[in-house]
């Protein structure tokens, strides 16, 4: 059983060796133990490859090498392996195993097959595909606790165990319940079921599903989605509930009417008004529709009808379609949020109010009580004039300096090419109105606070970070976008750029990513979104970078990403790509000297 399950981890660990991962070394951890080493892992033939002698004090190995012979003796407790370099047949206690990989020396260090490896010395083995780190672990796992407790008015699963676990999670239905299996585990407390009165949840079951895992049921009163993300503090999984989105219900007033969603009272929420066609939208964030009615058609004087969506996995949509101009006000109440119609607004006004009736700075967005995770779009006026006339974008060209950042296979440079396609969308961006602030604009280093300043602030519309990508496999290819999984607005802004930048540049869609620990994403206080728009370090993807056209197409992608997002977001467009008459210039060096 734990040779078919090393097989399968070492398929997965190879398909993110090869095909995706980060920029950053891979990280190999014994125990929760982080190893060093000097040399990382590598893949031969299709297997992934281990340095033996980082491994030997952490896991307590006694290791002998007889170089003339090529000989690696590893002997830890009652096992005893022998292999030699270059040769596919190792001795397992004098028994002869194949090896699907050979052993090999790399920069005098000896490298060993991680599958042999792991199966001679039952090893579990876990991959953490977020922070791109090798898990090794000969510790039993064993779950000691769970626990139902509310965070900020969500309701919060806990999985405590006593080492870094593999895990999967399913929500199902009839009965709703979310079903999270511990891998690789034994209980370690009694198994049966406990009756939990924390927000969504109705009942805890807990059991050993099977001989090595750990089965956590948590029933559900109504059905809603979740964040599922390993325990930071201590070893073990968390997941966060999403708050469910139980009715909406409308009612007239004297003014117009009131729109009542049902959501508890730590829901965050955000509202704003569109034109062309004239609507009022309201966003709940960390919420799953659970009405029954979604739409309500009212076709009155002001209001033509209500509907709602799950307009992302854990954003609730509601917008009012609306005759025109309209005045809207917010406020949280114990059992929901009420949204104040009328009267109608005259022509020329151009200001929401909040919910105390102080006139908003700007009129997008009307937020009580502001969250600022879920940052509104400050400067955005009413979107007739579909240019880019009031906002301020920060850009922000990675690396520069003495920092590099990635090299390509020709010896070119990260922080040039990047710095060349911020240039040009920096006049794609004014062309249109738009001022645009750069972190920098010519070859220097920038601290990260200083980077991130202004966003930190909250100055500026949206900050965008600019990347090319790089991993030790030359074959990992494509574009991909990352945003911190907490600032939902940063969704938004990553997933409008990377539809843009497949549609222009068709190169492998990597998708859209979270990052919690990349310092600009976690200290910006506006939609902040990071692009990798391709490996510098793939030979076909640096030719492409290092053409002054295909830069100039990156540029267009990225334009056309934001104004995708700023459509979306508040009901506003750049406009068409414009057309730059001067080029920016090839300033992008080829060789390592350039």
């Amino acid at each position: 059983m734990r040779t078919g399950r090393a097989a399968l981890v070492l398929a997965v660990i190879l398909l993110f060796f090869i095909l995706g991962g980060l920029a950053s070394a891979t990280q190999v951890y014994f125990n929760g133990r982080a190893l060093s080493s000097d040399v990382a892992p590598v893949v031969v033939d299709g297997h992934v490859l281990l340095p033996v002698r980082s491994l030997a004090s952490a896991i307590g190995l006694s290791l002998s090498w007889e170089p003339g012979a090529g000989r690696i003796e590893i002997q830890r407790q009652d096992k005893q392996i022998v292999m030699h370099i270059d040769s596919r047949e190792a001795q397992l206690n004098g028994e002869t195993r194949p090896l699907r990989a050979a052993p090999r020396l790399k920069d005098d260090r000896i490298l060993v097959p991680l599958t042999f490896l792991a199966e001679a010395l039952e090893l579990t083995i876990r991959w953490d595909v977020e922070t791109a780190a090798l898990h090794l672990s000969d510790t039993t796992i064993v779950v000691s606790e769970v626990v139902l407790t509310e965070e900020e008015g969500r309701t919060r699963l806990d999985v405590l165990t006593n080492a870094p676990v593999a895990y999967d999670t399913i929500l199902l239905a009839d009965p709703h319940r979310i079903v999270v299996d511990v891998h690789g585990a034994k209980l370690g407390l009694s198994p049966g079921e406990q009756p939990a009165q924390a927000g969504v949840a109705r009942c805890l079951r807990v059991g050993q599903f099977g001989p090595d895992i750990v089965r956590v049921v948590v029933e559900l009163n109504a059905p809603v989605g979740y964040e599922a993300f390993a325990r930071e503090d201590e070893p073990g999984v968390a997941l966060l509930l999403n708050h469910a989105v139980d009715s909406l219900s409308w009612r007239d007033t004297d003014v117009g009417g009131e729109l009542f969603i049902a959501v508890p009272p730590h829901a965050p929420y955000e509202i704003w008004r569109l034109v062309e066609p004239d609507r009022v939208v309201i966003d709940v964030f960390h919420a799953s529709l659970n009405a029954k009615d979604r739409i309500i058609l009212l076709e009155g004087e002001l209001i033509k009808q209500v509907r709602a969506s799950q307009f992302l996995p854990n954003v609730v949509r509601v917008v009012l379609d609306v005759n025109g101009p309209v005045e809207a006000k917010a406020s949280r109440q114990e059992e929901g949020v009420c949204i104040q119609l009328g009267p109608p607004m005259p022509p020329a006004v151009d200001d929401l109010e909040v919910a105390e009736g102080e006139p908003a700075k700007e009129p997008v967005a009307l937020v009580k009580e502001p969250d600022p995770d879920f940052p509104s779009l400050p400067g955005v006026k009413e979107a007739a004039e579909k240019t880019g006339k009031g906002l301020l974008i920060i850009l922000d060209p990675g690396h520069g300096g003495l920092d590099p950042g990635a090299l390509g296979p020709s010896g070119s440079k990260e922080k040039d090419v990047v710095l060349d396609i911020s240039l040009r969308l920096r006049d794609l961006l004014v062309a249109v109105g738009c001022e645009v602030h750069m972190t920098r604009d010519e070859d220097r280093y920038v601290e990260f606070p200083e980077r991130v300043r202004l966003a930190k602030e909250g100055k500026g519309d949206i900050f965008l970070s600019i990347h090319a990508n790089a991993f030790r496999f030359q074959e990992a290819c494509g574009t991909e976008t990352f945003y911190h999984p907490d600032k939902q607005s940063s969704r938004l802004l990553a997933e409008a750029l990377q539809a843009s930048l497949m549609e222009e540049l068709g190169r492998t869609d990597r998708g859209v990513k979270t990052r919690r620990d990349l310092y600009v994403l976690r200290e910006s206080s506006i939609p902040t979104a990071l692009v990798e728009v391709a490996f510098i370090n793939h030979p076909d993807e640096e030719r492409l970078l290092l053409n002054p056209e295909f830069r100039q197409r990156c540029a267009r992608a990225l334009f056309q990403g934001l104004s995708r997002y700023f459509q979306q977001r508040a009901g506003r467009s750049l406009g068409p790509v414009p057309e730059i008459v001067e080029d920016a210039g090839d300033t992008v060096a080829t060789t390592s000297e350039g």
